[in-house]
């Protein structure tokens, strides 16, 4: 019987001690997983933009960064970034410390065109500036791609529901309304776009064209996308810094317009903080409207123009 008791003991502890070599299960909360997206998107011809629109049409991969009311501000992060593969949006993942509204929820959603927000320069106080680059010296011009964005006065409504995020747009704001494209048609233009700037001056009214500073997302009073000017920059007032575009490089502002104008371009290139060439190009009885909020206008010109 002691023998039988003895035994028995033995075999209780063996499956105890096989228990305890089993990995502890707790319940996992908030499990991070891939979100669904039902968002409806116009895409930028289709949004009242005009024949001559900087951009016809999503591409693969476009970006779309998404802000949500929330969250805080103080971070150069979006809270989501969302892409286009060719057919459809996909979501990254959500920032760390980033939540969703079941329901009651805004958001924002800004297009840039360098598709990679995050990794430019900022400081905040209560919002992120992004400084995506400058031509020269480090204070100005900065190089500014095409910009639009989502109902910034007042945001747009989203719901979550079954890990799915639900929000319709139904038009973008741009912030960049003016494009100037310098086409590469005799080669001349293949260098990298940050070495040029471009100045644009209308000479039937001696005024210039205003360019860009910093942009910031902030969610002070009711406006949470916003651009600084640079006039008065080192490099001259109207002056921008240049993109690169698969024809050529463009250089974007914040609108022009004109009625039968003499408008002289400037196009100066840079190496590292060294001037080494100016070349200007005139055209003559030029009118241009571009300042509506809901297109970016654009004109093109041949680098073989310039002299």
């Amino acid at each position: 019987m002691k023998k039988d008791y003895i035994l028995g003991f033995v075999a209780v502890l063996a499956v105890m001690v096989s228990c305890s070599k089993e990995p502890s299960v707790t319940p996992e909360l908030n499990i991070t997983k891939q979100i669904n997206l039902n968002i409806s998107l116009p895409t930028p011809e289709n949004d009242g933009t005009s024949t001559k629109a900087a951009k016809k049409g999503w591409v693969a991969g476009d970006k779309l960064n998404c802000w949500f009311t929330n969250n805080a501000w103080n971070h150069n992060t979006p809270d989501l970034v969302i892409t286009f593969d060719g057919e459809k949006w996909t979501a990254g993942s959500l920032r760390d410390g980033a939540t969703l509204l079941s329901s009651g929820g805004k958001m924002l959603l800004a297009y840039e065109g360098y598709n990679d927000l995050s990794s430019y320069s900022y400081s905040y106080n209560t919002s992120p500036e992004y400084k995506p680059g400058t031509v020269g010296v480090s204070y100005g011009p900065y190089c500014v791609p095409l910009t639009f964005f989502s109902n910034p006065d007042y945001g747009v409504s989203y719901t979550y529901s079954e890990n799915t995020l639900t929000a319709t747009v139904t038009t973008w704001k741009y912030s960049t309304k003016f494009k100037v494209l310098i086409k590469n048609d005799d080669g001349e233009m293949n260098k990298l776009a940050g070495n040029y700037s471009l100045q644009v001056h209308n000479d039937t009214q001696n005024s210039y064209i205003q360019s860009f500073g910093v942009f910031s997302i902030s969610k002070r009073s009711d406006t949470w996308w916003e651009l600084g000017s640079t006039s008065g920059n080192p490099h001259g007032e109207g002056t921008t810094g240049g993109v690169q575009e698969a024809d050529g490089i463009a250089f974007y502002y914040t609108g022009f317009s004109c009625s039968a104008a003499d408008i002289t371009f400037t196009l100066k290139e840079y190496t590292g903080s060294i001037l080494t060439s100016t070349l200007t190009y005139t055209v003559s009885g030029k009118t241009i409207s571009a300042f509506q909020n809901d297109r970016c206008v654009g004109i093109s010109l041949n680098y073989s123009s310039f002299n």
